[in-house]
């Protein structure tokens, strides 16, 4: 029988490098990503929005670093280190697991001279069905450490927007992007333009048919 004793390295370092990656400072792109719709403001574009015939001053725009901002604040280095201690949690459960299979297995072998065929059987089967449960140990603990993160991440990337949002409008600003992602965080209305856009549309598809019959008259000439 081969015991694969290289599961639990695998494992803490699956979930070490998934902490790292979630909380360790990143370097910033170095490109500016595209901005995506995000769930309480609209991505707008800043060429389109400084451009449009809706925005009649200088419009006070600000810029933050949402990575820095969980990294760096109270509140994302709790939740840091809540992650720590669920991650050690997790790690101490699979060792002692493979803990019990090794001492299984020490004596197995310390007895095993002893034991006729079926005993023998019996006792590896055993060892293997422990073995089995242990990879499924770490299946469970590597998804409950990854269930852990992104719940948390989501709590603070909410309570982040929401304080963004509470600062820009008390402080008036109109715009607030993100650096780190290039998303517009913030917007305020008269950053907006959406009405010129719908407005723009709506001329375009009413010009668009006024020339459609011209052209089918003209066909059928």
């Amino acid at each position: 029988m081969n015991y694969n004793k290289n599961l639990l390295s695998a494992f803490l370092l699956v979930n070490c490098a998934s902490i790292n990656a979630g909380m360790a400072p990143v370097a910033k792109p170095a490109e500016k990503i595209a901005p995506v719709k995000s769930s309480t403001t609209e991505a707008i574009s800043m060429d389109a929005l400084l451009s449009s015939s809706q925005v009649t001053v200088d419009l006070k725009v600000r810029y933050v670093n949402t990575m820095d901002a969980m990294q760096m604040s109270a509140r994302g280095k709790e939740v840091q280190k809540e992650l720590e201690v669920k991650r050690d949690e997790l790690t101490n459960k699979v060792k002692n697991e493979e803990s019990r299979i090794q001492q299984a297995v020490a004596m197995f072998k310390s007895k095993e001279s002893t034991l006729n065929k079926n005993a023998r059987n019996e006792e590896e089967a055993k060892i293997v069905k422990m073995q089995r449960e242990y990879e499924m140990l770490l299946k469970t603990c590597e998804d409950d450490l990854k269930l852990a993160m992104q719940q948390a991440t989501e709590a603070l990337s909410v309570e982040l927007e929401k304080t963004i949002t509470t600062l820009a409008q008390n402080n008036k600003y109109d715009v607030v992007q993100d650096v780190y992602t290039g998303r517009t965080v913030y917007a305020s209305e008269r950053a907006m333009i959406t009405n010129d856009l719908i407005q723009s549309m709506d001329k375009q598809f009413v010009a668009s048919n006024k020339k459609a019959p011209a052209k089918t008259a003209a066909a059928t000439a």
